[in-house]
């Protein structure tokens, strides 16, 4: 294990140790591994999307959103947390839209290449499948580290609305090197696909 899996595995470490949750030996693994998999499934997808002329890269960021509440609800069971629906959803759109904007030069080549025929729209596919991957990874890592910030401040979760969620994501957002995230996530969903991981139907 390296690289952007160690960095979600830890950060679920902290967020386990934050709730005190770390009596359940498995559970840190446990939301690990519901990031790499929902990252795992947003690639999948992003390629996909990537081969529809023009609008791919758009399709791929839609998706991603929707990859990234369910993911956030899969962590929020697992912890325990009475989150609502609602406030997830806000909140995923609102950090999705700003890490499509910071991809947003990714999003354009790859609409660009998606109108070039095969050659075109296989470049797309990966593009477009290299930013979901990446988004969804970075969004699980955010997402982590806003609920350690959160019960290390023993704030009540649950009694907060969704614009206090969405101005903490803000601040966390603001403390971390966002871009730098996405770009080792990018390069990792690279080895993935060229160890033919996103190829397999």
């Amino acid at each position: 294990m390296g690289g952007m899996d160690e960095i979600v595995f830890e950060n679920a470490k902290r967020v386990c140790r934050a709730f005190d949750k770390l009596a359940y030996k498995c559970l840190p693994r446990e939301i690990a591994d519901v990031v790499v998999f929902h990252a795992r499934g947003a690639g999948v997808a992003g390629v996909a999307a990537g081969w529809a002329p023009g609008f791919g890269s758009l399709a791929a960021a839609t998706a991603a959103a929707g990859f990234v509440w369910t993911m956030y609800a899969r962590i929020n069971n697992k912890l325990g947390l009475p989150i609502g629906a609602h406030i997830l959803k806000s909140v995923a759109s609102a950090l999705c839209i700003n890490l499509a904007t910071a991809s947003a030069a990714s999003l354009a080549a790859a609409a660009a290449a998606s109108l070039v025929p095969v050659v075109g729209s296989a470049l797309a596919a990966t593009i477009t499948g290299t930013v979901a991957y990446g988004m969804l990874e970075v969004a699980g890592i955010l997402y982590l580290k806003l609920l350690a910030k959160l019960a290390n401040k023993h704030v009540p979760i649950n009694a907060l609305s969704a614009e206090d969620m969405k101005e903490a994501m803000r601040e966390v957002c603001d403390g971390e090197d966002v871009k730098g995230l996405l770009r080792k996530a990018e390069d990792v969903f690279k080895q993935k696909k060229k160890a033919g991981e996103f190829d397999k139907r």
